[in-house]
């Protein structure tokens, strides 16, 4: 089955919104750049929304990174499914970005029962977790892994899925870089929680990409 005739029989369909606006402050070099198997991540990240069999792919880009968004384009998807929205206020946080994709959503995506919410350095993602999450019933579906390599604690965190109701709800309360966290993690809310712990790892700091790079996850640079 292609991914278009996949689209054609979903009975929930949904769009798709990437949040990788941000600056990689803290890492020294922008991480949606980092190459996987050859691609830039970005490209990796949008390749593997796209194949959860989605409406359209919002990707949120930093106005400050253009070549982000030039990357972003270079996924194998028909131009009228993918929208590159530049966040020209990325020191503002996640919320911010997370509002700009919403607002992309209601532009391109009015008819999309369910958004799937996506960062860009989870760099174990794959599809099978997001058709998981994609496969529950519940108004929202959160991923849940080790909150640090000591397993003490796991957290609710990114990808999810959300309905578009709640997700109007959500608009009015996003705020900074901890607004969606907290929403998420919320507890007056219809919640599946999907598992995975290969999610922990992502890549803010010059040694988790040291540690990503050793083990072959990120190509050596």
């Amino acid at each position: 089955m292609t991914h278009s005739d996949n689209k054609t029989t979903q009975t929930n369909a949904h769009a798709v919104i990437l949040l990788a606006a941000g600056l990689s402050q803290r890492l020294g070099t922008p991480k949606q750049l980092l190459q996987q198997q050859g691609l830039p991540l970005i490209t990796q990240m949008v390749q593997t929304a796209w194949a959860s069999a989605p409406q359209h792919v919002i990707v949120v880009v930093p106005k400050a990174l253009p070549d982000v968004a030039r990357a972003a384009k270079c996924a194998d998807i028909p131009s009228e499914c993918l929208h590159i929205v530049t966040n020209d206020s990325s020191h503002l946080g996640m919320a911010h970005s997370l509002q700009l994709g919403i607002e992309s959503v209601r532009t391109h995506a009015a008819t999309c029962q369910r958004v799937l919410i996506m960062g860009v350095d989870q760099i174990h993602i794959d599809s099978a977790h997001l058709c998981a999450l994609l496969g529950s019933a519940s108004e929202l579906a959160v991923s849940r892994y080790w909150a640090d390599e000591y397993q003490t604690t796991r957290v609710l965190g990114l990808p999810v899925v959300v309905s578009g109701a709640l997700l109007s709800v959500w608009s009015s309360q996003l705020a900074g870089d901890q607004g969606l966290r907290h929403l998420i993690r919320a507890d007056n809310q219809d919640k599946a929680v999907i598992d995975n712990d290969d999610l922990m790892l992502d890549i803010d700091t010059p040694e988790q990409l040291a540690k990503a790079s050793t083990a072959g996850w990120i190509d050596v640079r």
